[in-house]
């Protein structure tokens, strides 16, 4: 029995004198010498009489835990480590019997519990100590009570304290410990941010748990994630720490993965010890230098940190799946702006695109869409025309494209919201473009994930964000799950191609614009025509729209030759109605406008037109003026209200086949017997642009007379002419 500084016979009547339940619990210490270094346990018999105790009676469950609150303050400021030792082996005890830890018996224990952790992590000197914490709140985070947490405010704000305090030792910084003004060792702060990313972890480790996100859990993942890389402004700090982690993850989880137990002989049959298998140390640590030992427990504690993500986005709760993305995109802008070296915002970018990707990849299959679109609806919300720093923007872009780009199943994303919200951010963003002589340097830019170190001007970030857009809305084709995804997508953003009436006006005032510097006004004099009208309106508008229309194209071929014959939705080609009323692109002021339009119609022609489609225009002028396309409109516009002042245009399209040995359009279009002239593909230019006349076919044998024809001709007064007005909006 304990003894303490007081005679032998007052001793023994302050005893007895004591309530039952602290003698139970006095009785569990051992008698151990002061911070001894001996394997302390609570003794086993007392123990046990203590948790029958308890669970008979539990209306003295909250006087056990007041006593050992009690007990670990003594304790703790007198530095009896030993003693501490003992009191969380009796708390973790208590939280893992059965009885005590169904939900009216947890919720008069954990708040002693909590208070208990709090006071050694708030007093203690020892780091031992601090470790020693984290098997006991693992036992507790296993028990949780999400009603009780819920509904009593005083043990929630509690909970949270102790999670923002286990987040504080895990973040990669200058450790203190207790009220010491000093920083601990560097060995020692590896292993308060070892024990703080195990806490973490221990939250996160039960998926059924559907708990409420608080301000809490975003300072702890932010803490985690900073384990997750070194410091960017040094020498060293670079992405590739991340795929070093990933590999070291790799190969230890095929380590521990079992054998096949092939059959054994008897001779070689172990015999079971009834302890269990330690690990064998690692012989690296004990080869090399101290700084080697580090460097291995920095390892570890990075390992510990990638699975403390894992166990984030490894879970059914989609609740928690969207949170613990938002909290990544707000550690992402907070490192963003915290660096001014260009390298360090590049390095970052790749990183963060990096561990994006793995995010996603490791989210179950039917919730992958989750993180994707809550990235995409960060990005859709950062205010382009308040800020004055692109890199945030560009950072969120390029996690997104990172995930678009791989092949990994993303079934249930909604590709026209996620479309939408690009296309909304693409048209403010080209809006204050460059001038056009610069947006030919932009399509080189998106070229490769890994982009070239710019200086860091709102120029230069600008100029990287917009071809990076391009990218993302142009990969959603690579993620087809209906048959007209594709059409659809080419169709949205075509409704959204208009003409400005006062382009020139503005295009010289963002120039001038450009020339000072001002690149906020610039963005707020192209909104009203622009954005709120939710079109591609300026020059630099059309032309990064008919850009999308033709990548989009060209990955949709790409992904249909590579998923030949998998599981992949085979989708409809792309319909000629998905032109109509573009034509006026064709005559567009500007030469780049019109270069690229003939280019995306070039590429439609190659890879989606059919020989047997009845639909192609040849190139004589009754099929041009008769032939339409709303046949061939895709069926998710049909019967639209904004397409109904299109369809009085006649579809004036001339679009040729490619090869040699391809004709221009099909035989459906011959008369009779007798087949129609076929213009070649490679003529479509010289054709288009007048260099070449077509001549009209002859009729029986004899060359046509155009000017009799023409004389014959008379003009309905009452009939409409014809317009090939762009569609001003």
């Amino acid at each position: 029995m304990p003894t303490t500084h007081l005679p032998g016979h007052l001793d023994s009547l302050r005893q007895k004198a004591r309530p039952k339940h602290q003698l139970l619990v006095l009785k569990c210490y051992p008698r151990l010498p002061k911070n001894s270094t001996a394997d302390v346990k609570p003794n086993s018999s007392e123990l046990s009489y203590l948790l029958y105790y308890a669970s008979t009676r539990q209306d003295k469950i909250p006087k056990v835990g007041t006593f050992l609150e009690q007990k670990t303050a003594h304790d703790v400021g007198r530095y009896q480590s030993t003693r501490v030792l003992v009191t969380l082996q009796i708390l973790t005890a208590l939280l893992e019997h059965k009885e005590i830890s169904r939900a009216s018996g947890f919720a008069l224990i954990a708040p002693s519990v909590l208070r208990v952790l709090r006071d050694i992590i708030n007093n203690t000197n020892d780091v031992s100590l601090i470790e020693a914490t984290t098997p006991t709140w693992d036992v507790f985070c296993q028990h949780q009570d999400v009603a009780n947490l819920a509904a009593d405010l005083e043990y929630r704000t509690l909970y949270e304290e102790v999670v923002r305090l286990y987040g504080s030792l895990a973040k990669n910084n200058s450790q203190k410990l207790g009220k010491s003004t000093q920083p601990v060792a560097h060995h020692d702060a590896i292993r308060l941010r070892k024990a703080g990313v195990e806490a973490i972890r221990s939250v996160f480790g039960q998926s059924e748990l559907n708990r409420n996100w608080n301000r809490e859990y975003n300072v702890a993942i932010a803490a985690v994630l900073t384990n997750l890389r070194h410091d960017l402004e040094h020498k060293g700090g670079t992405p590739e720490y991340l795929d070093h982690l990933v590999a070291l993850s790799t190969k230890n989880e095929e380590e521990e993965r079992p054998p096949i137990n092939h059959r054994q002989s008897i001779a070689t049959v172990r015999t079971f010890s009834g302890l269990p298998d330690e690990q064998d140390p690692d012989p690296r640590a004990a080869e090399g230098t101290a700084q080697d030992a580090d460097r291995l427990e920095e390892e570890e504690v990075g390992l510990l940190a990638l699975d403390c993500i894992k166990a984030i986005f490894q879970s059914q709760n989609r609740a928690q799946i969207r949170d613990g993305a938002i909290a990544f995109m707000r550690h992402v802008a907070d490192e963003a702006e915290r660096y001014s070296s260009t390298d360090a915002v590049n390095d970052l970018q790749l990183w963060a695109a990096t561990l994006f990707r793995l995010i996603t990849l490791w989210t179950p299959v039917q919730d992958r869409f989750i993180p994707l679109f809550t990235a995409n609806e960060t990005l859709t919300r950062y205010p382009l025309e308040k800020s004055q720093d692109f890199r945030v923007a560009s950072i969120y872009a390029k996690c997104i494209l990172g995930v678009l780009r791989s092949d990994m199943n993303l079934i249930g994303l909604s590709v026209i919201d996620m479309l939408l919200g690009l296309i909304n951010q693409t048209i403010r963003l080209a809006a204050a473009v460059a001038p056009r002589h610069d947006l030919r340097s932009d399509q080189q830019v998106a070229g490769g994930l890994e982009w070239t170190s710019t200086a860091i001007s709102h120029q230069e970030a600008r100029r990287e964000l917009l071809p990076c857009l391009k990218d993302c809305i142009a990969n959603l084709a690579r993620h087809v799950y209906y048959a007209d995804q594709v059409t659809d997508m080419i169709s949205f953003i075509m409704l959204r191609v208009k003409a400005n009436t006062s382009a020139s006006d503005k295009d010289t005032a963002v120039a001038a614009d450009r020339v000072t510097g001002d690149t906020s006004s610039a963005l707020t004099r192209d909104k009203p025509a622009s954005v709120i009208g939710g079109g591609f309106s300026s020059e630099s508008g059309r032309h990064t729209a008919l850009e999308i229309v033709k990548n989009i194209i060209e990955i949709a071929q790409s992904t249909r030759q590579y998923s030949a014959g998998s599981t992949t939705i085979n989708r409809h080609a792309v319909p000629l109605g998905v032109w109509e009323g573009s034509q006026w692109l064709a005559k567009d002021s500007s030469e780049l406008v019109r270069e690229t339009y003939r280019e995306a119609l070039l590429a439609w022609a190659k890879y989606e037109a059919d020989d047997g489609d009845a639909a192609l225009i040849d190139f004589e002028a009754v099929d041009c003026i008769e032939r339409l396309a709303d046949s061939k409109r895709p069926a998710s516009l049909n019967g639209s209200t904004s397409q109904s002042h299109r369809s009085a245009h006649p579809q004036l399209l001339m679009l040729p086949k490619f090869g040699e040995e391809r004709r221009m359009s099909s035989g459906k279009n011959s008369e009779g017997s007798e087949e129609k002239p076929r213009g070649r593909s490679n003529n479509l230019r010289d054709i288009i642009d007048g260099k070449v006349f077509v001549p009209p076919r002859e009729m029986d044998g004899k060359p046509v007379d155009v000017k009799a024809l023409m004389a014959t001709v008379k003009v309905d007064r009452s009939r409409a002419g014809l317009t090939m007005e762009p569609p001003y909006h």
